[in-house]
């Protein structure tokens, strides 16, 4: 599973941006290498603007990927 970005509905932050990743382990917020960098990606692009679901089924993000 590769982090997917979608737009959401009126619970996310102001962006409307949703990031669905792998669950996070050893400190980290994800345990999947593509996931940390869309994370930090995103950190550093629109700081605030997104919110982070975890799921560890695939099926949960929009394109199921």
């Amino acid at each position: 599973m590769s982090a997917s970005a979608s737009t959401s509905d009126a619970t996310t932050p102001a962006g409307n941006v949703v990031l669905h990743i792998w669950p996070g382990a050893f400190g980290l917020a994800s345990i999947e290498p593509t996931c940390l960098a869309a994370v930090l990606y995103l950190r550093l692009v629109i700081p605030g603007k997104f919110a982070v679901e975890e799921s560890t089924t695939p099926d949960y993000s929009p394109n199921g990927t």
